[in-house]
């Protein structure tokens, strides 16, 4: 499979495996303003914001604890 952003130069070559690099791609050139959702790989908690998680990327999951990036990774416990 390939991938080639059509707002920036960004490109991808993988298998659906791999394919949430692209997702976490695409929510870089959303508005401000609209939903995204993040998936804590942790506990499976649904996190749905408005426009960028925050500075660092990151939230700090209810059930938990552990602060998780915008793929749904724990960042630190």
């Amino acid at each position: 499979m390939k991938y080639q952003c059509t707002k920036c130069s960004f490109q991808w070559e993988g298998t659906s495996y791999t394919f949430d690099n692209v997702r976490v791609h695409e929510k870089t050139h959303l508005p401000k303003n609209e939903n995204i959702s993040v998936r804590c790989k942790v506990c499976n908690t649904l996190k749905i914001t408005k426009g960028l998680i925050n500075s660092n990327g990151g939230w700090e999951c209810k059930m938990c604890g552990n602060l998780i990036n915008a793929q749904g990774h724990v960042i630190t416990s």
